[in-house]
């Protein structure tokens, strides 16, 4: 907790650092087929929620395109939710898939796998 003082009044500001209360859930996914990871977290300020894929030593973080859906919300002021929607995925494609939670008071991360198997 922290103060603020505005108009010779303090106010006192609550703060809480992120956690990451419904994280990915590890997907199995037919070659070819489009999966997706859902990401819930909670903070004052509320979370702001990135994505990430480690493949063997390499951390990407990712951004909407054509292969990756990244949507992100609010609600209840608190709880951001975001879902990260993967389309037409390949057999190289078998990953550690990362979401972290951040605000100005910390971070929180939890991640799940995504393997692929063919036809």
């Amino acid at each position: 907790m922290y103060s603020v003082y505005k108009n010779c009044k303090m106010y006192d500001m609550i703060s809480d650092i992120p956690n990451i209360n419904l994280p990915p859930q590890n997907r199995t996914v037919l070659q070819g087929n489009r999966t997706f990871f859902q990401c819930n977290a909670y903070g004052i300020p509320a979370p702001n929620i990135s994505w990430f894929i480690q493949q063997n030593d390499n951390i990407t973080k990712l951004d909407s395109n054509q292969d990756f859906y990244i949507n992100t919300y609010n609600i209840n002021g608190n709880t951001s939710v975001s879902t990260l929607s993967l389309n037409g995925m390949r057999l190289t494609q078998s990953w550690l898939v990362i979401c972290n939670a951040s605000n100005m008071i910390g971070e929180d991360t939890q991640a799940a796998y995504l393997t692929i198997y063919g036809k």
